[in-house]
């Protein structure tokens, strides 16, 4: 039983199908395992009776390790139960200066999450509600990378049937795609009836409403005079990746539309105040917003700019320092959104162009100029959201590099 006033740690290693958990007790330590079933949660709820009521004498630790992590801490949620998140790769260091030894098992690493509860100084805050919008922008970005290997591979094939289509602006707009899913080669566009090929091109552009990167009779000239192969077996793979292509741009839409309202839904403040920098757009705000989760979640923009893992590292080992880097240690893909960010900025607004100038002008690489912009950013942002206020652009004088 808890005779004192400290809660109880419970360190808990998740499974497909099950958890090990460890309950970390000053009078003992004690692993047991668990199905994650009714029955299972039921058995779990009575092994931690004997060391306390449930669930006011415990906090609990999980490494967030991704979609196996999601069933039992929504049942812990619901249960109004105290749930930490924490960081793997913390877990990984922790159980490294433990010990040198290998062995790896579900009993060990329950043991290990609870002992660093148990040390740790500051832990993130207690989850209050599950995440719904996480999967949803990472769905979203998954497709997006689908997309952008599928024009590539699409482009590829379009330099042996079609080389001089390959290279121009406009190539994957629908009015386009529509007309080599039906003629798939300089050698369909060639042979194709002029009244046949006229027609699909019509009715391909009709249903996108928006004016051509160049017209039918282009398109003709283009192929009469085109050196690229014959071949069907090539056509029937350009046309598979059209369809591809076709049917994740329509998937891409759909997800969009849906993380956008969902975030807006879920922080209607923080997405109006965001929304209003110029150059930041409902997909680069939806997609930091779902990723973020609440602003609230950090006492200050340090812990933001570290979560991103933008925030600089230093290493001095005597007379010798390394060159900083940034750290890396949060979510490449919030790192990836939070640049795109950065870059839209600096061509919006004078506020971040300026910053970025005054960097590069002082003799920082692009990329590194565009990280501390980011930086930059997070720090403005992190102001705006905790006070609730709206972004001002300040006029400075542009810096000359002359």
């Amino acid at each position: 039983m808890n005779q004192g006033t400290d809660p109880i740690l419970v360190g808990i290693d998740l499974a497909k199908d099950s958890f090990t958990c460890a309950v970390w007790h000053p009078s003992a330590e004690e692993i047991r395992s668990f199905l994650l079933t009714h029955e299972g949660l039921a058995d779990f709820c009575q092994f931690l009776d004997h060391y306390g009521p449930f669930p006011e004498s415990f906090v609990f630790g999980l490494e967030a390790t991704g979609p196996y992590t999601n069933l039992l801490l929504a049942w812990l949620v619901d249960h109004q139960v105290r749930v930490h998140l924490i960081n793997p790769l913390l877990i990984y260091r922790f159980a490294k200066a433990q010990s040198l030894r290998r062995a790896k098992t579900d009993a060990i690493d329950a043991h290990t999450i609870a002992a660093y509860m148990a040390q740790a100084t500051q832990l993130p805050k207690p989850i209050s509600a599950c995440d719904n919008l996480l999967p949803l922008a990472h769905e979203y970005e998954q497709i997006t990378d689908q997309i952008a290997r599928i024009k590539t591979q699409l482009r590829q094939q379009l330099h042996s049937l079609f080389p001089e289509l390959a290279g121009i602006p406009g190539l994957f707009a629908r009015y386009l795609l529509s007309t080599l899913l039906v003629f798939p080669s300089a050698r369909a566009i060639r042979d194709a009836q002029p009244d046949d090929l006229l027609s699909t091109w019509s009715a391909a552009l009709s249903a996108t409403g928006k004016p051509p990167a160049m017209n039918c009779q282009r398109l003709s000239d283009l192929a009469l005079h085109s050196i690229g192969v014959d071949s069907l077996q090539r056509e029937f793979v350009l046309q598979s990746k059209i369809r591809q292509l076709l049917h994740l741009l329509s998937e891409q839409k759909i997800l969009r539309d849906s993380l956008a309202q969902a975030v807006r839904r879920e922080h209607p403040q923080a997405w109006h105040i965001l929304s209003a920098i110029p150059g930041l757009g409902p997909v680069t705000v939806a997609m930091f917003l779902a990723q973020v989760h609440s602003i609230d979640r950090f006492p200050s923009h340090k812990q933001l700019i570290a979560y991103v893992g933008t925030d600089p590292t230093v290493y001095e080992s005597g007379q010798y320092r390394a060159p900083g880097h940034i750290s890396k240690r949060g979510s490449p893909h919030l790192r990836k959104t939070l640049y795109l960010m950065a870059q839209s900025v600096i061509r919006y607004t004078e506020t971040f162009a300026n910053h970025f100038d005054q960097l590069v002008s002082r003799g920082k690489p692009y990329r590194v100029a565009v990280i501390a912009t980011a930086n930059k950013l997070l720090r403005v942002m992190y102001a705006l959201l905790t006070k609730g206020v709206p972004f001002q652009d300040t006029q400075q004088p542009t810096v000359s590099h002359s």
